[in-house]
Order: structure tokens, then sequence, then C-alpha cells
């Protein structure tokens, strides 16, 4: 019978690529110095879902203290079961210098992004940037404000692709001259009023973004029947 350790180490990479940080932490983590050697080598990817608690989010900071640099791919809950702010208490705690993947999903309470931003701005390996927030939730105008501009003028040169679905108007984007060129996928939801909104927001896209080869625009607007989308 094969015991669990004769198996390779390729085995165990194979296995570990199935898993998100906290499964491989609260299954092998200390186990013997070999597993722990090879813990201390592979990426992570970091799944944060409203079915978590907050005891297990501290038990996942606390194993990030040493291992937040393996960190290659976030996706993020804002909250969850009995908890939430669950992206500030992470990025608050830690340093994500070689995240590539980074999705963040709020769809209620509220969302504070201010040190989070801060940090993004500096992730020269960021590939993939998406946001989805829920009009209900209290998210500051100030922060969608720096936010939109943060990430759509990132100077990354690995920056591919950007999702920002939350409710704003983006118009800085008519101004704005120092984007990101080599972006191939956006997908933006504008924001306004009927007199300060229509189809022509998306032209300062286009003639900015050239190398886009997928462009998703949704458009809504404020009416007395409340948000209209087109």
């Amino acid at each position: 019978m094969t015991r669990l350790e004769d198996m390779s180490n390729e085995i165990f990479f194979e296995i570990f690529d199935y898993l998100h940080a906290l499964d491989i932490f609260m299954a092998f983590s200390s186990l013997n110095q070999r597993i722990s050697m090879i813990l201390s080598s592979i990426p992570l990817r970091v799944v944060v879902s409203s079915f978590h608690s907050y005891h297990q989010l501290k038990i996942l900071s606390s194993y990030l203290i040493d291992h937040e640099h393996q960190v290659t791919s976030l996706s993020l809950q804002n909250y969850v079961r009995d908890f939430s702010s669950v992206i500030s208490f992470l990025f608050t705690r830690h340093t994500f210098e070689n995240l590539e993947l980074c999705a963040f999903y709020s769809y209620r309470s509220s969302l504070r992004l201010q040190n989070v931003i801060q940090q993004l701005q500096s992730l020269s390996k960021l590939r993939s940037f998406r946001l989805i927030a829920a009009h209900c939730i209290e998210f500051r105008k100030t922060e969608k404000q720096y936010l939109s501009q943060t990430i759509l003028t990132h100077k990354s040169s690995s920056l591919r692709s950007i999702e920002l679905s939350y409710y704003f108007n983006h118009s800085h984007l008519t101004t704005t001259v120092t984007c990101n060129w080599i972006l191939t996928s956006l997908t933006l939801t504008f924001y306004d009023l009927p007199c300060k909104l229509s189809i022509y927001c998306i032209l300062p896209v286009l003639h900015t973004y050239r190398a886009l080869r997928r462009l998703r625009v949704n458009i809504s607007i404020i009416t007395r029947l409340g948000v209209q989308h087109s």
C-alpha cells in the first residue's frame, strides 16, 4: 500500500493545484518537514466566500504571514457569515507582491478600499482585475473615482483584463492620457443622470484602448422610476 510519504513531489504539486490556500494549510500544514518545504514553494490561490467564517479568515491570515509572497490569485467576497470587511482585513495585514489575478465581490454591507487601492498601484505582476459591487451597498464616490483612475491607468505591463462592474460615470476617461494601452479585455458600467450620460460615453474608451479584443459596456441611467439599464 502506498503511503502519503511515498508520493513524489510532482504528485503533491498536482494535488495542491486543485486546492485553495485555506484547504491546503488546514490539511497539510505541519505534517512534516518535507511537506512544509513543498508548501513554501507553490503558488497559492486564496478564495474567501460567504460560506466562510471570521474564525476561518483569521486562521487563513495567520498562515499567510509566512506565505503571502506566494499568493498569485485572490477571489474575495467582502463578507463572510459573521464579518463584513474581508477585503480590507486581508490587505491591511498582508502585501500580495506577486498577485496576478484579483477578483472582489460585494453584494451587501459597505465597501472600503482606500488601503487596498494603494496596494494595487504597486502590483507589477497584476494580469487581471475584477470588482463586482451591487448598487445597494455603501461605496464612497471618492473611492469609486480613485479605484477607476488607479486601475484604468495602471502601469503594469502584464495587465490585460479589467472589469469594473459598479455604478460610476468614469468621467476621467475623457481627459486621461496616461491609460493602459495594452488592455485586451474591458468591462465597464457607466451610471449617471440622463443629461450626463449617453451611448457616446464609450467613445473615449474606443479611442484610448486600441488593443481591445473584448469590450462590454453597461449603461445605467437614473430616472424617476429608478435605474434603467441598456
